[in-house]
């Protein structure tokens, strides 16, 4: 096989089996097997784009176009025969991709002269078309291409064929041809800012024409070539927008170029909002994202704890840990940040020790805290206890036993918890025993006062206090006294408070016995003893009087009437 190569806008082409025929009654022999081609009589050209005025249908001759331009045209095939004889019921094979969509080709050549001049022929549109609209600057590939033919036979089999009607050694695969199209100079770019520079990297998609090209880059509209090579790089300090000019010459001398006015991105930002865990985990974290600058669309990938991942902007149900996003732009420029899920600290609550209510405490201030790791944490106190006693203090003073429960709110997070302290009565008064009363007398001139105390306190620390007439106290539990009245116990249990009081009365007897001796009395002669006749009263009620006679020469009775 003869190749001819007269534009640039090369094809690959690949040997691969393709699926459905164009046409029901006329087979892609592309898929009948057992093709083992060994001629060489069928010499393929080249395949060209021509474009068409459809005002006058007639053909327009151009050697570059404007990139995006929507010109129409049409596909032809140039080819011919260096056999010696005329090949026959010639068919061509062939996919023709237009910007990624593949058309099925199976183009009838008929008859081709041996040694003739070269022919041309309309391979697309193939549906009677005369022409498409073909937008300057898309790619056109031929590929997968079978030529087949026949000879030393003149047997028309244009619409009526199957796999056996050619001969499999009279075919040629042709691995590359060439379709010639306008030169259509472009390029494509991305452009990113960061840390105050923009960086454009630029990539020529330059196609048609005759290669190699000749590149001359304006990348900021300055009048001054900035760059020779197909793929530079600009950067640049300025924020502002700014036009670049690709100029480039062919092979053939043929120039054109493309302007394209690049709008000069901010840097991407990201930033998010942060939904911690709640207190007690019943409503799990969340990141709501927003992203600035860059050139949208953007594309998003989140990593974080035990494996996780995600695609989508906004992410939810997070467990703590830290979560980090990357952000890619159209551009592929990129950015990441680290957004940090953690649960709501709960306050840490103190109500304080119990306390005790007793005699001498009728009230006690209960000593509530609370303390949190939140560094942003606003307590606020909530007491409960008896008789709907409630308050807002850290500290509260109360008056009644019970449960009290003290709460903290952190109205920072919401989270909360509680505490409780007892207070306790202690109100057991001690038992004061004063004694019996007493008496003083003529003879018992001061007594000893009986104190004692007993208490259902098992923890009672009693002290006595004794107060009496005359100002008289006494701290003893049985003191003496000598004087008469009223004299008052107060026993004090010092664990509590609580006391009692007892009385006992000293009084005084001192009233005195009259005694009577009786009348004097005579001895005589005869009468050599007598009996003394004693006596006595008494204004007590209670007396009880004894007798004590004393007399000359030691004489002493304790009789009433002694005989002296």
């Amino acid at each position: 096989m003869i190749w001819k190569t007269t534009y640039s806008f090369i094809v690959a082409l690949f040997l691969f089996t393709i699926g459905l025929n164009a046409q029901t009654s006329t087979p892609d022999l592309r898929n009948c097997g057992g093709w083992n081609c060994t001629s060489e009589n069928f010499t393929l050209n080249d395949v060209f784009l021509t474009l068409i005025d459809t005002d006058s249908n007639t053909v327009i001759d151009v050697d570059d176009c404007d990139s995006g331009e929507i010109l129409n045209a049409k596909v032809m095939l140039n080819y011919s025969s260096n056999a010696s004889n005329t090949i026959n019921s010639t068919r061509v094979f062939a996919d023709l991709v237009i910007d990624g969509e593949t058309t099925y080709i199976n183009s009838y050549l008929g008859d081709v002269p041996g040694k003739g001049e070269p022919q041309s022929r309309q391979i697309y549109p193939n549906d009677g078309s005369n022409s498409f609209e073909w937008e300057c600057g898309t790619e056109l590939l031929l590929q997968n291409i079978l030529v087949a033919w026949r000879t030393g036979g003149n047997t028309d089999i244009q619409y009526n064929y199957d796999c056996n009607s050619y001969n499999k050694t009279q075919c040629e695969f042709p691995t590359s041809t060439i379709i010639a199209a306008p030169l259509a100079v472009q390029f494509d770019y991305t452009v990113c800012r960061e840390n105050g520079t923009t960086t454009v990297n630029y990539s020529s998609t330059t196609n048609g024409g005759v290669a190699p090209y000749t590149f001359s880059w304006d990348f900021n509209d300055d009048g001054t070539p900035d760059s020779s090579l197909p793929n530079p790089t600009f950067t640049t300090s300025s924020s502002e927008d700014f036009t670049t000019t690709l100029t480039v010459i062919d092979d053939q001398g043929t120039d054109s170029d493309y302007t394209v006015l690049i709008s000069n991105p901010s840097e991407i930002n990201v930033t998010g909002d942060i939904i911690d865990i709640n207190c007690d985990a019943s409503s799990l974290g969340s990141v709501d994202i927003t992203i600035s600058g860059g050139t949208d669309p953007f594309i998003v990938s989140w990593e974080g704890p035990n494996g996780f991942s995600s695609t989508s902007e906004d992410i939810t149900n997070l467990e703590a840990g830290t979560y980090t996003i990357t952000v890619n732009d159209t551009y592929g420029c990129e950015k990441s940040a680290s957004f940090t899920i953690e649960q709501d600290p709960t306050p840490v609550v103190e109500a304080g020790n119990n306390m005790e209510l007793n005699c001498s405490t009728s009230s006690v201030t209960l000593d509530g805290s609370g303390t949190s790791t939140n560094a942003d944490a606003n307590l606020t106190y909530s007491w409960s206890g008896p008789g709907d006693f409630s308050a807002t203090s850290e500290d509260a003073t109360v008056s009644n036993p019970g449960i009290y429960t003290l709460t903290v709110t952190d109205t920072d997070n919401g989270c909360s918890s509680s505490d409780t302290v007892e207070v306790t009565q202690d109100s057991t008064t001690p038992v004061a025993e004063a004694g019996d009363n007493k008496e003083l007398a003529c003879t018992i001139t001061s007594i000893t006062l009986d104190g004692s105390a007993t208490s259902a306190n098992n923890n009672a620390n009693l002290s006595y206090a004794w107060s009496g007439p005359d100002g008289f106290t006494s701290d003893l539990q049985s003191p003496s006294v000598d004087a008469i009245g009223i004299y008052t116990l107060t026993v004090t249990d010092a664990d509590n408070g609580c006391f009692g009081t007892d009385t006992v009365e000293v009084t005084q007897d001192i009233t005195a016995p009259v005694a009577e001796a009786g009348d004097n009395k005579e001895l005589t002669c005869t009468i050599t003893s007598i009996t003394l006749d004693g006596s006595a009263t008494s204004a007590n009620n209670d007396a009880n009087l004894s007798y004590a006679w004393s007399g000359p020469d030691g004489f002493t009775s304790d009789l009433q009437s002694p005989s002296v």
